[in-house]
């Protein structure tokens, strides 16, 4: 039989008291027990679909605007994947839990043990593969910063620096060096299910086991996993939440974890002397559900709330009052400037005539996971300046016979073949397929410049090997529609956090 499924006796009623009960030796008082059992198995059932429907869809729409969205979004940089992984363990082990109740003693006693291995482990390792994550991102997106700054001759001087060895090794292949801690994950997981099924199959459930086991997770969780965490992160800028996320559901699990054992020890302390699953109402690892759907709150609803592109204005007034009660980032010290960015494209087309406002944008930009846009604007920029002097130089015996500046359009204007190296380099880090630090354009901007490159590498190693001038059909325009775009990239990702800042 099934406590959810089961006739609700009523107790008042003479003959079922006499038929059900007494007949068995059992009295009145069992009756009223059953009858309690019974309604809250009834509840729990209920609670357990609706709790699965909320994660499910809370979840997939996560899912679904950080892979459909648009490229820069926030709840991407969160890591889909990992944050998926967290809510499966809540997931699983909440609706195993919850559905204990409406089962009988030995159904429940399996779900909640599985429950428990299975589950609360997933959400646990959820938060190492998070962790992991922005530990590497960030500083693999810091070190590129640093060594595409640099020239080749000071790249060269780098060759045996630990930090530009570890860079030249992952760069290319950060998806790989991501996938490690899923393959731990899943070491550990068959560890789990080859030591429990055994013991399962041997010895049948143990409600001390299951206790045991959550003890040992949870003690490895706050005293082991949380401070080796947050001595990992220390050095990583947290502009997603997660050290601060991790940090406060380790604030709030310990006096959970806490209540819990009071539960266990002192309100229900037959149970953990018995060593046997004994139903009763509310069970004291109910707690430790509540820690997990508050962490899921915090790592996938409250980004999710942040994220809807929904103006309804009293919308508004809730994503803004969460944004500021529940902020989880701690923001970066701002600079002096008499400028006071605007969220307007040509407040940040200013911004990127600032140097320091430039160095907070790039900054923010790390810590968002986002640094080649910057890189790539500060490139342009450069390029922009470099043939700026270029045609200063060369027009500057015209300059002393004319007053004023001659009309040069730079867009338009034929770079000089000496500069070709440079333009080549700047298309190979950032534009082409496959670059190095490719930034996200459309296709119809990459095809662009594809479509000059391929009629500059035949016509100019040919200019080249033959000694003579190429036909000139590079520009600075040929960059106009990719510059514009990468522009709009930063205006919808790190801009708005620094004009934020600001107010």
């Amino acid at each position: 039989m099934y406590y959810c499924t089961e006739p609700i006796p009523d107790c008042n009623n003479v003959a079922t008291l006499e038929n059900d009960y007494f007949a068995f030796n059992r009295t009145e008082q069992d009756c009223r027990l059953d009858r309690v059992l019974y309604i809250s198995g009834r509840i729990y059932l209920s609670v357990a679909l609706f709790n699965g429907v909320m994660v499910i869809l809370t979840t997939g729409a996560y899912i679904y605007f950080a892979t459909t969205g648009k490229a820069n979004n926030t709840l991407q940089k969160r890591s889909v994947t990992g944050t998926t992984l967290g809510a499966v363990g809540h997931f699983v082990f909440s609706m195993l839990v919850l559905i204990t109740p409406a089962t009988n003693d030995p159904v429940g006693c399996e779900l909640t043990s599985w429950g428990i291995y299975v589950g609360f482990y997933t959400w646990i390792f959820a938060f190492f593969i998070r962790a992991y994550r922005l530990r590497m991102l960030f500083r693999l997106n810091r070190l590129k910063v640093k060594y595409l700054r640099m020239t080749n001759s000071e790249r060269e001087t780098c060759i045996n620096d630990r930090d530009y060895r570890w860079y030249l090794e992952n760069h290319n292949n950060a998806k790989r060096s991501l996938v490690k801690p899923y393959i731990l994950y899943l070491f550990g997981l068959a560890i789990i299910l080859c030591i429990y099924i055994t013991i399962e199959v041997k010895g049948g459930c143990s409600a001390m086991r299951a206790v045991i086991t959550i003890i040992f997770y949870f003690s490895f969780f706050a005293v082991i996993l949380v401070p080796f965490l947050m001595y990992y992160l220390k050095d990583n800028c947290d502009a997603n939440g997660i050290r601060a996320e991790i940090r406060i559901v380790s604030l709030i699990g310990i006096p959970m974890f806490i209540v819990y054992m009071m539960f266990l020890l002192v309100v229900d302390p037959r149970r953990l002397l018995y060593g046997h699953f004994r139903r009763i109402v509310f069970m004291p690892v109910n707690w430790l559900l509540f820690l997990t759907a508050l962490a899921h709150f915090f790592s996938v609803v409250i980004p999710l709330i942040c994220y809807l592109p929904i103006r309804n204005q009293y919308w508004l007034k809730v994503r803004n009052w969460i944004g500021h009660h529940c902020r989880l980032q701690r923001r970066p010290t701002l600079v002096s400037t008499s400028f006071k960015p605007e969220l307007t494209i040509e407040s940040l087309e200013r911004c990127m005539l600032d140097p320091e406002l430039m160095q907070q944008l790039q900054d923010l930009a790390i810590r968002d996971f986002s640094s080649e846009n910057m890189l790539f604007y500060e490139r342009y920029l450069e390029l922009e300046y470099q043939l700026n002097q270029e045609f200063s130089t060369r027009n500057r015996w015209i300059n002393t016979y004319v007053k004023k500046k001659p009309g040069l359009d730079l867009l338009s204007t034929p770079v000089p073949q000496k500069m070709y190296p440079q333009f080549i380099q700047f298309y190979e880090t950032f534009i082409q397929e496959d670059a190095t630090s490719q930034v996200n354009i459309s296709y119809r901007a990459r095809n662009a410049v594809d479509t000059v490159f391929e009629y500059v590498y035949s016509h100019y190693r040919i200019a080249v090997e033959k000694n003579k001038e190429c036909i000139t059909v590079l520009t600075l325009g040929t960059f106009e529609t990719t510059r514009i775009e990468v522009l709009w990239n930063i205006f919808g990702s790190v801009y708005p956090k620094l004009v934020s800042m600001y107010e």
